[in-house]
């Protein structure tokens, strides 16, 4: 009877998992593993990566990535191939967000997981670097980001900013009302030869109930939940920007229609085979 009885268990926890990684994989709308080039495997909108010259000139841009410090990195990555950047350049690297982050200007919920290998310490040649920033204008005016900061050793932050122009105070010092928006992790755990999964947890947006969270290898690192700023994009202009002034590896690039649970993140964090062992 025992033995029936540890069986049926094993059973629905084995049933339940599987129903858990169905639901997630339902709720993925985007994924470049890197493993098979920069063409997302999964995209609600446009799976290809552009290049523009520079962050002024992001309109202007052309299909693949047209930079000699911006490569695949064969047989680097957390697993298979990585996205590599090598050095520093005024050239941006980017797929459109348009359809590819489910954006809704009434309430918008997602995440984003990624994975990152760099010494922000010793890499980085500038005081700011944003390995991801997704907006359709810039870094303070309807953004979501993570960033390296200019710090001594360099701090790791989520920045949720909303429109402009519903928080900046004209001829007011930008920073500290900046700051009350941001998770800031202190002495992060990044180093060569390491890979730090990192997940960016952005709930309801655009409403009086939003609220953002920090994850760094499965771990709760902070959240935000008392700032309610507004997200007004142009899709159409709208960029899901990688690396800007990064050098190192990027890999496992997704985004989720919802916010992650912690068991989720634990769950992507801890796939051996990467995102795709779960999609699959």
């Amino acid at each position: 009877m025992k033995t029936k009885y540890a069986i049926y268990v094993l059973f629905l926890l084995t049933m339940l998992s599987c129903k858990e990684e169905w639901e997630l994989k339902q709720n993925v709308i985007f994924y470049s593993s890197f493993d098979k080039g920069t063409t997302a495997e999964v995209a609600t909108g446009d799976s290809k990566i552009y290049t523009a010259e520079s962050f002024d000139k992001k309109d202007n841009e052309e299909k693949g990535v047209k930079s000699d410090n911006v490569r695949i990195a064969e047989g680097k990555g957390l697993v298979g191939d990585a996205l590599g950047f090598f050095a520093k350049g005024d050239e941006i690297i980017f797929y459109k967000a348009k359809n590819n982050v489910a954006y809704n200007k009434d309430q918008w919920s997602l995440a984003v997981s990624f994975w990152l290998q760099i010494d922000p310490d010793k890499d980085l040649v500038t005081k700011y670097c944003d390995p991801i920033q997704i907006t359709d204008a810039k870094y303070n005016d309807a953004a979501l980001w993570v960033d390296f900061n200019d710090k001594s050793p360099r701090d790791f932050r989520l920045g949720v900013i909303g429109d402009n122009d519903a928080w900046y105070i004209k001829d007011s010092d930008e920073a500290p009302i900046l700051e009350k928006r941001l998770v800031t992790v202190n002495n992060p755990s990044f180093g060569h030869g390491k890979w730090t999964h990192v997940v960016m947890n952005i709930s309801k947006l655009n409403t009086d109930l939003a609220k953002h969270e920090l994850f760094v290898d499965g771990e709760f690192k902070g959240e935000v939940s008392d700032i309610n700023d507004p997200f007004t994009w142009d899709e159409e202009k709208a960029r899901i920007m990688l690396g800007i002034n990064y050098i190192g590896l990027m890999d496992e690039l997704a985004i989720f229609n919802k916010v992650l649970t912690q068991e989720e993140i634990r769950r992507v964090f801890d796939a051996k085979g990467g995102l795709k062992e779960l999609l699959n």
